[in-house]
């Protein structure tokens, strides 16, 4: 339905399809008879009929990028043969990569992810497989010469499906990455762009043949772009060749911002909001993150409590607070939780004192020792999650705070209120902040 409505006859085609086969295949089921009703609406291309209080809210499926000409312009003025591009889930680094790309047919994605990181060369085999399913990408690899090819099959059999193809040796390990490389540029065009998306997933030998990509990149006209997650890339193997590379000059780390508010409010027009009043609670509410602002109008939108007039967008309680939405809530606690049972804790203690709070405070609330305490506050700094103030410690986004305050449970967030009372008043705090809790 949402892919029609946004003008995309043909996604909204196959996504059916796709669906129809996961039923059967899954369940054993055919689609529901008002599924068939709208797939044959659609397919006829008649008008979608509307359930009844369906929001008037469409956002488009992918819309303009807000925000980011400080952060194109920095690329632009860049000499290093590669990029890293550092920032929280859905800030829009792969966008910001795709969009200073600028070449055609656009850049080659090798995209990681967590759930395919066990198995070796996952995402180059994957990218290697859609490549060869674009016409003109495989008529541009069938012109690479056909020892690199070869190479190259020993991942993708494909390539060579005529050759026989011998496994990688250690003597040979060289001429397989440069293989692969070879043929990855090819599939791109002139002045390739490759981009490594999500490194804090890639497994040791994808590691391995991104130094390759980087060292071999001036000498084959090519430009890497890398994309990471602060919090999840700490201590993997992707961190440790980044900061060899940077060592030799071979890489530059751009840290991606959420919005400005002004960014806000022009990511609200660019979605057909004209009164843009909501720009401000949207920012405090989400952080300025591109993808959680808009995760959270779908939500308003799909509950009823957004309003799309002729003048604007316009909540249906205007004194109610925002709530995030629940894929939101769980992106932002997931980050917390990779960093460990301790932080966590101490994450937990700060997001209900609700205040900038000092380390004792927060040990007391947490019945962590104290060295273990300190390892917690110095793992989170490092990874962005808190910030040092003058009194103690806040979090580095009022984000954070709300999405762990919303998830704990009654008894546990009793027991944290009580011990934050209780190491309060025993360093003689106002009477008020004792209260509070």
């Amino acid at each position: 339905r949402l892919h029609h409505l946004v003008g995309e006859r043909q996604a909204a085609l196959a996504r059916f399809a796709e669906l129809k086969r996961v039923l059967r295949r899954a369940l054993a089921l055919e689609p529901l008879p008002e599924t068939l009703e709208l797939y044959r609406a659609i397919a006829a291309a008649k008008d979608v009929p509307r359930r009844t209080g369906e929001p008037a809210l469409v956002l488009p499926a992918r819309p303009p990028l807000i925000g980011r000409k400080r952060e194109l312009s920095e690329l632009e003025k860049l000499g290093t043969p590669s990029v890293l591009l550092l920032g929280d889930p859905g800030v829009g680094k792969t966008r910001l990569a795709e969009a200073a790309a600028r070449s055609q047919p656009g850049p080659i994605v090798l995209r990681a992810t967590e759930a395919a990181s066990p198995t070796p060369l996952y995402p180059v085999a994957a990218t290697l497989r859609a490549m060869l399913g674009d016409p003109a990408a495989r008529e541009r690899i069938q012109k690479v010469a056909p020892p690199w090819r070869r190479e190259a099959a020993r991942l993708a059999p494909e390539l060579e499906p005529d050759s026989r193809v011998e496994s990688v040796r250690e003597e040979t390990r060289s001429r397989f990455h440069e293989g692969l490389l070879r043929v990855l540029c090819a599939a791109s065009g002139p002045h390739a762009i490759l981009l490594f998306d999500d490194v804090q997933w890639l497994d040791a030998s994808s590691v391995e043949l991104l130094q390759h990509c980087v060292r071999r990149a001036r000498a084959l006209e090519v430009r890497v772009f890398m994309t990471a997650r602060p919090i999840e890339l700490r201590a993997t193997p992707a961190a440790s060749l980044i900061d060899a590379l940077e060592r030799e000059g071979l890489s530059t780390t751009l840290r991606v911002e959420p919005l400005s508010k002004s960014d806000v409010t022009a990511l609200l027009r660019a979605v057909g909001d004209r009164s843009t009043a909501l720009a401000e609670p949207l920012l405090a509410a989400t952080g300025g993150n591109p993808l959680f602002i808009l995760e959270t109008l779908k939500s308003l939108a799909a509950t009823g409590r957004l309003l799309h007039e002729e003048a604007g967008f316009r909540l249906r309680d205007p004194d109610a607070e925002l709530a995030l939405p629940r894929g939101v809530r769980s992106a932002v606690v997931e980050q917390v939780e990779r960093l460990g049972p301790k932080v966590l804790r101490l994450a937990e203690a700060l997001a209900l004192a609700g205040v900038e709070s000092s380390l004792d405070d927060l040990t007391g609330a947490t019945g962590l020792p104290a060295f273990d305490a300190v390892d917690a506050l110095e793992r989170g700094l490092d990874a962005g999650l808190f910030a040092r103030g003058t009194a103690g410690v806040r979090f580095q986004h009022d984000l954070l705070s709300r999405a762990l305050a919303e998830r704990i449970g009654e008894e546990r967030r009793r027991l944290i209120h009580g011990k934050l009372a209780d190491a309060l008043a025993a360093r003689a705090a106002s009477a008020a902040r004792v209260a509070e809790h």
